[in-house]
This record gives structure tokens, sequence and C-alpha cells, in this order.
């Protein structure tokens, strides 16, 4: 019986997806793993620690705001993943085994595009651009030296600076450990302070520590960040 690949129409016997379009399904479900991973450390380097807002609003450690659009890429290669698994055979012998292949080819493709942008830039946050009642949530993504970034979406223009301070001002109450306020601090407000300097700055309560029931070292996000703007200001009061 002779008949062709249903994905790349290459000749085929009993119409079954072809030996290069098989390998190539194959490839891909092997890479998934892998992905998965890459994803799951790229959002939780996005997710930043807290709630995102002020007292009141979010209990400690909650991580927020969290880059929705890696999830969902994630996910979608998570289900493409659990609804075929390995079982190529049965998509080789599938009725609709065109749109299985670029349906696996699209998720895969997508999570490697993920994982690229999250890797040269930094994430912003929503636009959250207000117009006629309605709320741009498009994820702002921005490189490392850039002054003013476009939303992708609404392509409304958004200085910086003026996000990253509104970022850190939205997480003053936040309750971290060091290691979380330097990753905050540096991705999100583009300020390099190291675990082991602020843990200096507890040390010699210059800021104080809060109370923790494990043990470990917790500080108000608030009082770091009051610590670094006087410092700077002393440095730049010194310099003129």
């Amino acid at each position: 019986m002779s008949g062709v690949c249903p994905s790349c129409g290459a000749e085929q016997p009993e119409s079954l997806l072809c030996h290069d379009d098989t390998s190539a399904v194959e490839t891909m479900f092997a890479a998934v793993p892998q992905l998965v991973d890459e994803l799951q450390v790229a959002i939780n380097k996005q997710a930043k620690v807290g709630s995102g807002g002020k007292a009141g609003k979010g209990s400690a450690h909650e991580r927020s705001p969290v880059n929705w659009g890696a999830v969902a890429v994630r996910d979608a290669l998570l289900v493409e993943f659990a609804l075929w698994g390995s079982d190529i055979d049965a998509i080789r012998k599938h009725p609709q085994a065109a749109e299985i292949v670029s349906g696996i080819g699209r998720v895969v493709k997508n999570a490697y595009r993920c994982i690229d942008r999250m890797r040269d830039r930094q994430y912003l946050g929503q636009c959250l651009h207000s117009e006629d009642g309605l709320i741009c949530h498009a994820e702002v993504w921005v490189k490392p030296d850039a002054r003013q970034v476009v939303c992708s979406q609404c392509e409304t223009v958004h200085d910086v600076p003026a996000r990253r301070a509104a970022l850190l001002d939205e997480a003053e109450d936040l309750i971290v450990t060091p290691k979380e306020a330097s990753s905050y601090i540096g991705e999100v407000g583009g300020i390099k302070v190291g675990q082991q300097q602020i843990r200096n700055y507890v040390d010699r309560k210059r800021i104080t520590k809060r109370p923790s029931a494990a043990g470990v070292m917790l500080l108000r996000m608030g009082d770091l960040l009051d610590i670094l703007r006087n410092d700077a200001a002393t440095r730049d009061v010194r310099a003129s």
C-alpha cells in the first residue's frame, strides 16, 4: 500500500509519518525535560520575592509578579508532552498527525524563544497602560542598558529608570532574606549589592533584623533601600 507522509508529503508506505518527521518529533520530545527545567529556572529568577505591593497586600515570600508569559509557555509544553508522552507510534498512525507535529513544533519553538529572550533581557513587570477603560497586561522586557522601552502590544513608551524606581517602592514592605534582597534589587532596580554586604548592614545594626521562627536572617526591603539611597546621596555630596 502506497501513500505520503501526512506532515511533509514524502512517499511513505501506509501513509504513516515518515522517518525524518518521526525522528524530528522524537528529538523534540527528548528536549522537553531540559526545556521545562530551563523555563522553571527562568520563571523562578523573574518571579520576584514578596507580593509586589505595600503592607497588607500579600504575605512575606509570596512570589510575585510572576512572569505569566513564561508560565504559559512552560504549561503548553507540559500539556503537549503529557498528551503524547513517548508514544511516537500513536502519533505516526494518527489521522491528524500533521496537526500534531505542527503543535509539538510550535510549543517547543516557543520554549526556545522564551528562554533566549529571558537570558538577554530583564523583566520589568506588566505594562498596565490604561486607555478608554482598557488595561494593557503585556509583559515589559528590557535590555540591561536601555533607558526607554516600548510595549510590544500597545506601543506605550516606558521610562526604564522610573519603572525600576516604582517597582522598588512597591517592594519596600517585603520581608526578605539577604539573598532575595540582593537578587531583587539587582534584577529589578539595577543596583548591585551583594548578600554579604547586606548581612554586614544587619550585623552592624544599620538594618533591624526581623523575627524568624526558622532562625533565618530576615529584613525589611525598605530598610535596605533607605541605606542604599542615603549612602548614594552621601557619595554624591562628597563628589560635588
